[in-house]
């Protein structure tokens, strides 16, 4: 007799239960990972458009900001318009280009902060404030107010 070398559909529905039971097992530690990089990812690219902002103030010699939306779901960088006769803010004006595009805060991912806008002066100067970002287990705060003229991450 002729002995036949295959698996039987018994065998192969047994290793689909028991993969299906570690993915399962698996799948919330990959969750909760990829809400951890999230904001850390969020809080980079934050940092990241802060130190441009300040730089390109100085370059250029007039004052940004990083305005924040009313729902603090995004921000973006914006121009600080000044009434020549007054020398007075008068609001905001988008910045062209690619840097001056909308930054989404991802869904996980909360901000908290008291202001609606950091301004970034020609002189190198920023506006104290700080930032909370959050996530269900952790916390990062950053501020301009500790080091003074630079935006940095606070350890909480």
């Amino acid at each position: 007799m002729k002995k036949n070398k295959a698996f039987t559909l018994i065998e192969i529905l047994m290793v689909l239960v028991l993969m299906g039971i570690i993915l399962g097992l698996a799948a919330p530690n990959f969750s909760k990972g990829y809400s951890d990089f999230q904001l850390k990812r969020t809080v980079d690219d934050l940092l990241d458009i802060s130190r441009w902002a300040q730089a390109m103030a100085v370059s250029r010699g007039h004052s940004l900001a990083l305005v924040f939306s009313e729902d603090r779901r995004s921000y973006d960088v914006q121009q600080v318009l000044v009434n020549e006769e007054t020398s007075e803010e008068s609001g905001f004006k988008a910045v062209p280009g690619p840097l001056g595009r909308k930054h989404y805060i991802p869904g996980s991912v909360n901000l908290e902060t008291n202001r609606r806008s950091i301004k970034f002066y020609s002189d190198g100067l920023i506006d104290p404030a700080t930032v909370h970002l959050g996530s269900k287990k952790q916390t990062i705060t950053l501020s301009s107010a500790v080091v003074i003229g630079r935006m940095t991450r606070v350890n909480e």
